[in-house]
C-alpha cells in the first residue's frame, strides 16, 4: 500500500465521499445490533437504505466535485462489501439457504482483495467498481433488504431472491477475474517469477480451505452421509457446493490428488449425482489454471519444463491438434491436472478445444473412482473389483498408448537426421 500513501495528500483523504464511506462502515455494527439482538427489522431496513443512500451519494459527489481519489476507490468497495458481508451473515440465521451464498460471497471478495493487490504492486493502479460489480451490488442489497424488511416473505419468494444473489456474486466474479487478467497480462511473467506472489496464492489457498474446513465443522451434523442421502434438499445443495468448492482450491493446488475428491463424491453422494458432480469439478479444476497459463504466457512454459522434467512428454503431443493434445495428455496423466491446464493455458489452446479433450481424457477417471468410493467399504464386492480392475487396464492402456506414440516419434526424427546426414 505504500505507493498509495506516498501519493496521498491531506486533500485526497478530507473529503465528503470518504466521509461518507466512513459512515457506511459505522453503521455495520449499528445495523448488526438492530437486526441480530433487538429484531427491530423495520429500523434495520431503514439503516440499510441509509446506507446504500450513502454508497450511490458519495460516488455522485466524487465525480460531479472532482474528489476521486485512490483512497476513495479502495474505502468505498471496503465498507460496500463489509456491510454486504455483515448483513448476509446476519439473514443467514434466518434463511439458512443463503449460507452457501455467502461463502461464494466471502471466496469472491478474498480473490478479487488479492487480485487488486497484486495489480496495485506491479501496475501502480487502483481500479474502481466496474460496471458489473455496481449492478451486482444493487441486486444483492436489493434482495436483502425485501428479506429484512419482510421477515414472513413466503418461502418460494425467498429461495428466488437468494438464487438471484448467488447468480449476480458468480457473474460479477467471473467477469472481475477477466479484467484483472487482461490488467496482469503484460506483467505476468513478475508473478510467476516472484516469490511474494507465490506466497500470497499458497495463502489464498489456505485461506479457502480453512474456510471450507470451518464450514464443515459449523454444519458437521448435516455433513453425515445419512443426512445428505436422506435429508433435505438443503443439505444436498450445501455439500454439493461444498465439494465444488475443494474441486476450485485443489486447481491451484498441485501438491492435492483430485481423485481423491472424486472418491470422496462417490461415499456421500448416490451415485448418478457423483458422477455429475465429478465432471462439474473436472470442468473447474480444467478452467482455473488453463486462464492461469494463459496469464503467464510463454515463461510459464519454461518455468514448467526446468522445474518439471516429465513436462517433456508432452512435446510429443504438441502437433495432434488442440482436442487431441488435451485429450492424450491427460487421458496418461503423468503429471497433476492443474500443472498440465497451466502448460496449455501458456501454449495457447483453444479453450472450447482444450476443455472437452481435457473432460473426455478425465472421464474414465471421473465416473470409474466414485463406484470405488462408493464400495470402498466392501473389498471383495463385483463393484470395487470391477471398478479398480477397469482403472488399472486404463492406466496400462494410456501407458501403452503413449509409449507407441513417443517411439513412433522418435524413429521419425531418427529417419529425417539419417536423411540429413
Amino acid at each position: 500500500m505504500n505507493k498509495i500513501t506516498k501519493r496521498l495528500t491531506k486533500k485526497d483523504v478530507l473529503t465528503i465521499p470518504n466521509a461518507m464511506s466512513l459512515v457506511r462502515l459505522l453503521l455495520i455494527p449499528a445495523i448488526v445490533y438492530v437486526y441480530a439482538f433487538r429484531k427491530d427489522y423495520a429500523l434495520a431496513a431503514v439503516l440499510v437504505l441509509a446506507s446504500g443512500a450513502t454508497d450511490i451519494l458519495d460516488g455522485f459527489v466524487a465525480r460531479r466535485f472532482n474528489m476521486v481519489s485512490d483512497l476513495g476507490k479502495l474505502l468505498d468497495p471496503v465498507a460496500d462489501k463489509l456491510t454486504q458481508g455483515a448483513v448476509m451473515l446476519c439473514l443467514c440465521f434466518r434463511y439458512t439457504k443463503l449460507r452457501p451464498v455467502l461463502f461464494v460471497f466471502a471466496a469472491k471478495e478474498i480473490v478479487m482483495l488479492t487480485l487488486g493487490c497484486l495489480t496495485l504492486h506491479y501496475t501502480d493502479t487502483v481500479n474502481s467498481a466496474r460496471w458489473y460489480g455496481k449492478a451486482a451490488t444493487a441486486l444483492l442489497e436489493g434482495s436483502m433488504l425485501l428479506l429484512i424488511l419482510f421477515p414472513n416473505i413466503p418461502a418460494a419468494a425467498a429461495d428466488v431472491l437468494i438464487c438471484l444473489c448467488f447468480f449476480a456474486i458468480l457473474a460479477a466474479f467471473i467477469l472481475y477475474v477477466r479484467f484483472y487478467m487482461k490488467a496482469l497480462h503484460g506483467v505476468a511473467h513478475k508473478l510467476l517469477e516472484s516469490k511474494w506472489a507465490s506466497r500470497i496464492a499458497l495463502g489464498l489457498s489456505i485461506a479457502l480451505w480453512a474456510a471450507i474446513i470451518l464450514v464443515f465443522f459449523f454444519n458437521r451434523d448435516s455433513f453425515t452421509v445419512d443426512n445428505i442421502i436422506n435429508g433435505s434438499p438443503e443439505n444436498m445443495a450445501l455439500s454439493i457446493l461444498m465439494m465444488l468448492a475443494l474441486f476450485a482450491v485443489k486447481s491451484i493446488s498441485i501438491v492435492l490428488y483430485s481423485g481423491i475428491l472424486y472418491i470422496t463424491s462417490g461415499i456421500l453422494f448416490p451415485l448418478p449425482i457423483a458422477i455429475l458432480v465429478n465432471l462439474i469439478g473436472t470442468v473447474i479444476m480444467l478452467t482455473i489454471p488453463f486462464f492461469l497459463g494463459r496469464l503467464m504466457g510463454k515463461r510459464a512454459l519454461t518455468h514448467i519444463h526446468e522445474k518439471y522434467p516429465k513436462a517433456a512428454f508432452m512435446k510429443d503431443f504438441e502437433s495432434s491438434g488442440d482436442f487431441m493434445f488435451s485429450f492424450l495428455v491427460h487421458i496418461i496423466n503423468l503429471l497433476p491436472i492443474d500443472l498440465v491446464s497451466i502448460y496449455m493455458g501458456a501454449a495457447g489452446l483453444k479453450y472450447v478445444p482444450y476443455l472437452l479433450g481435457g473432460a473426455l481424457g478425465l472421464l474414465i477417471t471421473a465416473v470409474l473412482l466414485p463406484i470405488t468410493g462408493k464400495s470402498i467399504t466392501r473389498p471383495t464386492s463385483p463393484e470395487f473389483i470391477i471398478s479398480v480392475a477397469l482403472e488399472i487396464a486404463a492406466t496400462l492402456i494410456s501407458v501403452a498408448v503413449y509409449r507407441h506414440i513417443h517411439r513412433k516419434k522418435a524413429q521419425k526424427t531418427t529417419s529425417k537426421s539419417e536423411v540429413t546426414q
